[in-house]
């Protein structure tokens, strides 16, 4: 996936701590998943509440709150 690719040239997945969310938009937020497994979902997902159940309506990876 290209955009791992870009990431991985800038950053290591794994040092990643924080994903901040500010769309919800599967053309914003489709690759959400793909990021936090090769971080080995050791981030944190930061978004706003209404964002979060939107989020796992689509992907269910986010903790309400």
């Amino acid at each position: 996936m290209k955009f791992i690719e870009a990431v991985e040239s800038i950053i290591e997945p794994d040092s990643i701590d924080y994903v901040v969310v500010s769309h919800v938009e599967h053309d914003h937020s489709g690759s959400l998943p793909a990021i936090l497994e090769v971080n080995n979902y050791r981030a944190e997902v930061l978004t706003h509440p209404m964002a979060s159940k939107m989020i796992n309506y689509y992907h269910d990876i986010c903790s309400e709150g």
